[in-house]
């Protein structure tokens, strides 16, 4: 009875699986009809296969066919995620470069198209393409591009003012452990530079402060410094503000560079009293 019944399941499991794949292959001719080159051709093609009505496992099943394709037939598309490393001023950029170079098209990436618990899952059609992607050129491919119309954005905008709200690759900057040191170091400086008075009374009721916000020019220069307090006596608030300018101004600058390229970037330092 026992080898009756592995012997059905057996019988069941290659004959679910033979006619899964039967199933999928039937939508090839309705798969290669469907031609995903833009945002609206890649939305078109995710509602035309949910008309199918296909379980998590048969969508992935569909896409990766749909993908093979596509692939055979020479067409490649770039899929733009949310996690973006590159400046959002060269998104437009991107398309261009990978379509005039490689004739690779580029697809915003659609979020909350496929609701899964299992990964393995989700997008599909997507991972083949970013595979096919690197089988083709290489894994450094996309940071490559990335980094290039970065370059030419930076190169061609050169009195942009960069901070790490308006720039991932400075965001990413700001949080690494070289920049902290930097700044810690800076903040070091600045701290030993300013000479506390004898008379100075350091008021525990409240957070007492001194904060500098400015630019570094691509030439290593200071800009737009502006000082200010919280919490600080009258009578010590000049004194403190004119020490803080003064040892920003006389502590020696490098430009911030992105691809070798010097920027205009914001940065800010707080003491606290």
């Amino acid at each position: 009875m026992k080898y009756l019944t592995i012997t059905f399941v057996l019988i069941c499991l290659f004959s679910c699986k033979e006619s899964k794949y039967k199933k999928i292959s039937e939508y090839e001719e309705k798969l290669d009809s469907l031609n995903i080159y833009d945002n609206n051709s890649y939305i078109n093609y995710h509602n035309e296969i949910s008309k199918i009505r296909p379980t998590k496992e048969s969508f992935c099943l569909l896409d990766s066919l749909k993908a093979e394709l596509d692939i055979k037939k020479g067409i490649l598309n770039y899929f733009i995620g949310h996690d973006r490393t590159f400046l959002p001023e060269s998104i437009n950029s991107l398309p261009e470069y990978l379509k005039s170079n490689y004739s690779i098209n580029s697809i915003e990436l659609l979020v909350g198209c496929i609701v899964t618990d299992d990964n393995k899952y989700y997008e599909c059609y997507e991972r083949l393409m970013h595979q096919a992607i690197i089988d083709k050129f290489g894994n450094d491919f996309i940071p490559k591009s990335k980094r290039i119309v970065d370059s030419v954005y930076v190169y061609e905008n050169p009195k942009k003012l960069y901070s790490k709200y308006n720039s991932y690759g400075m965001q990413n900057r700001y949080y690494s452990q070289e920049y902290k040191h930097w700044h810690d170091s800076i903040n070091k400086k600045l701290r030993k530079n300013l000479i506390i008075p004898k008379d100075y009374v350091i008021k525990n009721d409240n957070i007492t402060l001194i904060s500098a916000n400015f630019i570094i020019n691509r030439f290593g220069k200071i800009d737009s410094l502006v000082i200010f307090s919280q919490n600080l006596d009258e009578k010590y608030n000049s004194y403190f503000e004119h020490h803080m300018k003064e040892s920003i101004l006389n502590t020696k600058w490098k430009p911030i560079q992105l691809y070798g390229i010097n920027l205009n970037t914001k940065e800010s330092f707080t003491t606290f009293l």
